[in-house]
Protein backbone atom coordinates (compact mmCIF):
# COMPACT_ATOMS: atom_id res chain seq x y z
CA UNK A 1 0.00 0.00 0.00
CA UNK A 2 1.35 3.43 -0.87
CA UNK A 3 0.17 7.00 -0.58
CA UNK A 4 0.58 8.66 -3.95
CA UNK A 5 -0.87 11.22 -6.31
CA UNK A 6 -0.79 8.71 -9.15
CA UNK A 7 -2.83 5.56 -9.56
CA UNK A 8 -0.75 2.49 -10.29
CA UNK A 9 -2.16 -0.56 -12.00
CA UNK A 10 -0.84 -4.09 -12.29
CA UNK A 11 1.66 -3.70 -9.43
CA UNK A 12 -0.42 -5.18 -6.60
CA UNK A 13 -0.36 -1.84 -4.82
CA UNK A 14 -3.36 0.18 -3.72
CA UNK A 15 -2.84 3.85 -4.31
CA UNK A 16 -4.97 5.65 -1.76
CA UNK A 17 -6.46 9.03 -2.52
CA UNK A 18 -9.72 8.57 -0.62
CA UNK A 19 -9.76 6.79 2.74
CA UNK A 20 -12.74 5.84 4.92
CA UNK A 21 -12.54 4.80 8.55
CA UNK A 22 -15.46 2.96 10.15
CA UNK A 23 -14.99 3.50 13.85
CA UNK A 24 -16.10 5.18 17.03
CA UNK A 25 -15.27 8.88 16.94
CA UNK A 26 -15.48 11.80 19.41
CA UNK A 27 -18.89 13.44 19.19
CA UNK A 28 -17.34 16.67 20.44
CA UNK A 29 -13.86 17.85 19.42
CA UNK A 30 -11.17 16.94 21.97
CA UNK A 31 -13.62 15.11 24.26
CA UNK A 32 -12.63 11.43 24.16
CA UNK A 33 -14.95 8.85 25.69
CA UNK A 34 -13.13 5.63 24.85
CA UNK A 35 -9.90 4.12 23.64
CA UNK A 36 -11.00 3.48 20.07
CA UNK A 37 -12.36 7.03 19.82
CA UNK A 38 -9.00 8.34 20.94
CA UNK A 39 -7.09 6.17 18.47
CA UNK A 40 -9.25 7.20 15.52
CA UNK A 41 -9.05 10.87 16.47
CA UNK A 42 -5.27 10.66 16.74
CA UNK A 43 -4.96 8.68 13.51
CA UNK A 44 -7.04 11.09 11.45
CA UNK A 45 -5.03 14.02 12.86
CA UNK A 46 -1.84 12.39 11.57
CA UNK A 47 -3.31 11.42 8.21
CA UNK A 48 -4.37 15.02 7.60
CA UNK A 49 -0.70 15.84 7.14
CA UNK A 50 -0.59 13.71 3.98
CA UNK A 51 -1.14 15.74 0.84
CA UNK A 52 -4.06 15.03 -1.48
CA UNK A 53 -5.64 12.46 0.85
CA UNK A 54 -9.42 12.72 1.30
CA UNK A 55 -10.46 11.36 4.71
CA UNK A 56 -13.93 10.18 5.70
CA UNK A 57 -15.06 8.76 9.05
CA UNK A 58 -18.27 6.74 9.49
CA UNK A 59 -19.27 6.55 13.15
CA UNK A 60 -22.28 5.66 15.32
CA UNK A 61 -23.86 8.25 17.58
CA UNK A 62 -26.74 8.28 20.05
CA UNK A 63 -28.28 11.66 19.20
CA UNK A 64 -28.11 12.91 15.64
CA UNK A 65 -27.83 16.67 15.14
CA UNK A 66 -26.59 16.37 11.57
CA UNK A 67 -25.71 13.46 9.34
CA UNK A 68 -22.53 14.92 7.89
CA UNK A 69 -20.02 17.11 9.68
CA UNK A 70 -16.80 18.68 8.39
CA UNK A 71 -14.14 18.97 11.07
CA UNK A 72 -10.50 19.95 10.56
CA UNK A 73 -10.31 18.58 7.05
CA UNK A 74 -12.16 15.34 7.86
CA UNK A 75 -15.68 14.49 6.67
CA UNK A 76 -17.62 12.70 9.43
CA UNK A 77 -20.70 10.67 8.53
CA UNK A 78 -22.80 10.11 11.65
CA UNK A 79 -25.16 7.14 11.81
CA UNK A 80 -27.80 7.22 14.50
CA UNK A 81 -27.96 4.10 16.58
CA UNK A 82 -31.22 2.17 16.33
CA UNK A 83 -33.44 0.86 19.11
CA UNK A 84 -32.00 -2.64 18.74
CA UNK A 85 -29.72 -3.98 21.51
CA UNK A 86 -26.11 -3.03 20.84
CA UNK A 87 -24.89 -6.61 20.41
CA UNK A 88 -27.34 -7.02 17.51
CA UNK A 89 -27.36 -3.48 16.13
CA UNK A 90 -23.66 -3.13 15.35
CA UNK A 91 -23.50 -5.95 12.78
CA UNK A 92 -27.02 -5.43 11.35
CA UNK A 93 -28.55 -1.96 11.04
CA UNK A 94 -25.35 0.02 11.65
CA UNK A 95 -23.30 -2.15 9.30
CA UNK A 96 -25.86 -1.84 6.49
CA UNK A 97 -26.10 1.93 6.96
CA UNK A 98 -22.30 2.19 6.94
CA UNK A 99 -22.11 0.20 3.71
CA UNK A 100 -24.59 2.58 2.08
CA UNK A 101 -22.34 5.49 3.01
CA UNK A 102 -19.32 3.64 1.67
CA UNK A 103 -21.08 3.18 -1.67
CA UNK A 104 -21.56 6.95 -1.80
CA UNK A 105 -17.99 7.74 -0.71
CA UNK A 106 -16.38 5.09 -2.94
CA UNK A 107 -13.09 4.94 -0.98
CA UNK A 108 -9.91 3.35 -2.26
CA UNK A 109 -9.60 1.51 1.05
CA UNK A 110 -11.55 1.22 4.31
CA UNK A 111 -10.05 0.96 7.79
CA UNK A 112 -12.42 -0.80 10.20
CA UNK A 113 -11.45 0.01 13.80
CA UNK A 114 -12.40 -2.24 16.67
CA UNK A 115 -15.26 -4.53 15.64
CA UNK A 116 -14.76 -7.32 13.12
CA UNK A 117 -18.54 -7.70 12.70
CA UNK A 118 -18.59 -4.39 10.84
CA UNK A 119 -16.63 -5.97 7.97
CA UNK A 120 -19.07 -8.79 7.15
CA UNK A 121 -20.08 -8.67 3.50
CA UNK A 122 -17.80 -5.81 2.52
CA UNK A 123 -16.08 -6.71 -0.74
CA UNK A 124 -13.78 -3.73 -1.31
CA UNK A 125 -10.17 -3.38 -0.07
CA UNK A 126 -10.03 -2.96 3.69
CA UNK A 127 -7.91 -3.46 6.78
CA UNK A 128 -9.19 -4.37 10.25
CA UNK A 129 -7.65 -3.24 13.54
CA UNK A 130 -8.53 -5.41 16.54
CA UNK A 131 -8.36 -3.49 19.80
CA UNK A 132 -9.80 -6.04 22.20
CA UNK A 133 -12.07 -9.03 22.61
CA UNK A 134 -15.73 -7.86 22.74
CA UNK A 135 -17.12 -11.29 23.61
CA UNK A 136 -15.12 -11.19 26.83
CA UNK A 137 -15.84 -7.55 27.54
CA UNK A 138 -19.60 -8.17 27.51
CA UNK A 139 -19.28 -10.44 30.56
CA UNK A 140 -18.32 -7.38 32.62
CA UNK A 141 -21.20 -5.25 31.38
CA UNK A 142 -23.69 -6.20 34.10
CA UNK A 143 -26.42 -6.44 31.46
CA UNK A 144 -29.15 -9.07 31.39
CA UNK A 145 -28.54 -12.26 29.37
CA UNK A 146 -24.86 -11.37 29.00
CA UNK A 147 -23.88 -15.00 28.36
CA UNK A 148 -26.36 -15.20 25.47
CA UNK A 149 -25.03 -11.87 24.21
CA UNK A 150 -21.54 -13.28 24.44
CA UNK A 151 -22.45 -16.22 22.21
CA UNK A 152 -23.84 -13.95 19.49
CA UNK A 153 -20.88 -11.57 19.60
CA UNK A 154 -18.42 -14.47 19.61
CA UNK A 155 -19.89 -15.96 16.40
CA UNK A 156 -20.04 -12.61 14.62
CA UNK A 157 -16.54 -11.50 15.61
CA UNK A 158 -15.01 -14.87 14.73
CA UNK A 159 -16.51 -14.70 11.25
CA UNK A 160 -15.18 -11.19 10.77
CA UNK A 161 -11.70 -12.02 12.02
CA UNK A 162 -11.35 -15.09 9.82
CA UNK A 163 -12.33 -13.29 6.63
CA UNK A 164 -10.01 -10.32 7.13
CA UNK A 165 -7.01 -10.58 4.81
CA UNK A 166 -5.07 -7.78 6.54
CA UNK A 167 -5.41 -7.41 10.29
CA UNK A 168 -3.64 -4.95 12.57
CA UNK A 169 -2.95 -6.10 16.15
CA UNK A 170 -2.17 -3.49 18.78
CA UNK A 171 -0.57 -5.82 21.34
CA UNK A 172 0.82 -9.37 21.80
CA UNK A 173 -2.17 -10.08 24.07
CA UNK A 174 -4.58 -9.84 21.15
CA UNK A 175 -2.39 -12.12 19.03
CA UNK A 176 -2.02 -14.73 21.79
CA UNK A 177 -5.73 -14.85 22.59
CA UNK A 178 -7.04 -14.90 19.02
CA UNK A 179 -4.24 -16.77 17.24
CA UNK A 180 -6.41 -19.48 15.65
CA UNK A 181 -8.91 -16.91 14.34
CA UNK A 182 -6.26 -14.88 12.52
CA UNK A 183 -5.73 -16.81 9.32
CA UNK A 184 -4.32 -14.14 6.99
CA UNK A 185 -1.66 -11.44 7.15
CA UNK A 186 -1.28 -9.75 10.52
CA UNK A 187 0.56 -6.54 11.26
CA UNK A 188 1.85 -5.63 14.72
CA UNK A 189 1.21 -1.90 15.03
CA UNK A 190 0.73 -0.24 18.40
CA UNK A 191 -1.82 2.52 18.87
CA UNK A 192 -0.80 5.98 17.66
CA UNK A 193 0.19 8.66 20.15
CA UNK A 194 -0.67 12.32 19.73
CA UNK A 195 2.38 14.61 19.39
CA UNK A 196 1.06 16.64 22.34
CA UNK A 197 2.23 13.88 24.67
CA UNK A 198 5.86 14.51 23.72
CA UNK A 199 5.47 18.20 24.52
CA UNK A 200 4.28 17.71 28.09
CA UNK A 201 6.23 19.67 30.67
CA UNK A 202 6.89 17.33 33.57
CA UNK A 203 6.10 18.84 36.94
CA UNK A 204 5.33 15.70 38.90
CA UNK A 205 3.83 15.99 42.37
CA UNK A 206 5.12 13.42 44.83
CA UNK A 207 2.76 10.50 45.34
CA UNK A 208 0.28 11.55 42.65
CA UNK A 209 -1.13 8.57 40.72
CA UNK A 210 -3.25 9.00 37.59
CA UNK A 211 -5.69 6.58 35.93
CA UNK A 212 -7.20 7.46 32.55
CA UNK A 213 -10.03 5.32 31.19
CA UNK A 214 -13.53 4.09 31.78
CA UNK A 215 -14.79 3.50 35.30
CA UNK A 216 -16.22 -0.01 35.11
CA UNK A 217 -15.77 -3.56 36.33
CA UNK A 218 -13.81 -4.62 33.25
CA UNK A 219 -11.14 -2.03 34.09
CA UNK A 220 -11.12 -3.31 37.70
CA UNK A 221 -11.24 0.11 39.33
CA UNK A 222 -12.11 -1.47 42.69
CA UNK A 223 -8.87 -3.43 42.42
CA UNK A 224 -7.01 -0.18 41.81
CA UNK A 225 -8.74 1.45 44.79
CA UNK A 226 -7.79 -1.47 47.06
CA UNK A 227 -4.17 -1.23 45.92
CA UNK A 228 -4.18 2.52 46.48
CA UNK A 229 -5.66 2.08 49.97
CA UNK A 230 -2.62 -0.03 50.86
CA UNK A 231 -0.29 2.60 49.45
CA UNK A 232 -2.09 5.41 51.24
CA UNK A 233 -1.82 3.55 54.55
CA UNK A 234 1.98 3.73 54.21
CA UNK A 235 2.25 7.10 52.45
CA UNK A 236 -0.43 9.47 53.73
CA UNK A 237 0.37 12.12 51.12
CA UNK A 238 -0.40 9.85 48.15
CA UNK A 239 -3.31 10.82 45.90
CA UNK A 240 -5.20 8.97 43.16
CA UNK A 241 -6.89 10.82 40.31
CA UNK A 242 -9.38 8.96 38.11
CA UNK A 243 -10.11 10.57 34.74
CA UNK A 244 -12.98 8.98 32.84
CA UNK A 245 -16.73 8.40 32.62
CA UNK A 246 -18.58 5.75 34.61
CA UNK A 247 -20.30 3.12 32.44
CA UNK A 248 -22.29 1.51 35.25
CA UNK A 249 -23.96 3.53 38.02
CA UNK A 250 -24.11 0.53 40.35
CA UNK A 251 -20.40 -0.12 39.95
CA UNK A 252 -19.67 3.58 40.47
CA UNK A 253 -21.63 3.48 43.72
CA UNK A 254 -19.54 0.52 44.88
CA UNK A 255 -16.40 2.52 44.13
CA UNK A 256 -17.58 5.64 45.95
CA UNK A 257 -18.74 3.51 48.91
CA UNK A 258 -15.29 1.91 49.13
CA UNK A 259 -13.65 5.34 49.04
CA UNK A 260 -15.86 6.55 51.89
CA UNK A 261 -15.44 3.38 53.99
CA UNK A 262 -11.65 3.59 53.79
CA UNK A 263 -11.59 7.29 54.58
CA UNK A 264 -10.04 8.15 51.20
CA UNK A 265 -12.37 10.98 50.17
CA UNK A 266 -9.60 13.57 50.42
CA UNK A 267 -7.07 11.38 48.59
CA UNK A 268 -9.12 10.00 45.66
CA UNK A 269 -10.36 12.49 43.08
CA UNK A 270 -13.03 11.52 40.53
CA UNK A 271 -12.41 13.91 37.65
CA UNK A 272 -14.99 12.58 35.19
CA UNK A 273 -14.33 12.92 31.47
CA UNK A 274 -11.81 15.72 30.95
CA UNK A 275 -10.65 17.65 27.90
CA UNK A 276 -7.45 16.76 26.09
CA UNK A 277 -5.77 19.93 27.35
CA UNK A 278 -6.64 18.99 30.93
CA UNK A 279 -5.38 15.47 30.31
CA UNK A 280 -1.99 16.79 29.22
CA UNK A 281 -1.81 18.80 32.45
CA UNK A 282 -2.74 15.75 34.51
CA UNK A 283 -0.09 13.62 32.79
CA UNK A 284 2.54 16.27 33.50
CA UNK A 285 1.66 16.43 37.19
CA UNK A 286 1.46 12.66 37.78
CA UNK A 287 4.25 10.68 39.43
CA UNK A 288 3.04 7.53 37.73
CA UNK A 289 0.26 6.28 35.46
CA UNK A 290 -1.90 3.32 36.52
CA UNK A 291 -2.93 0.97 33.71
Amino acid sequence: MKWSDERRRGTGEIVVKRLALVSFFPREPNVIRGGVEGVTDCLTAGLRNLSNLEIHVIAPCGQLDKQVEYRDGVTIHWIRQSSLPGFIEYWTTFRRAAFRRLLEIHPDIVHFQGLAGWTLGYNGPYVLTIHGIPERDILFSGRAFRYARRQVISVVERLGRKRSSHTILISPYVKNELDKQLVAKCWDIENPVTPEVFQIVKAAEAGRVLYVGRINERKNILGLLRAFASVHARFAGATLRLAGDADDENYMRRCTAFIAERGLSDAVHLLGNISRRSLMTELGAATCLAL
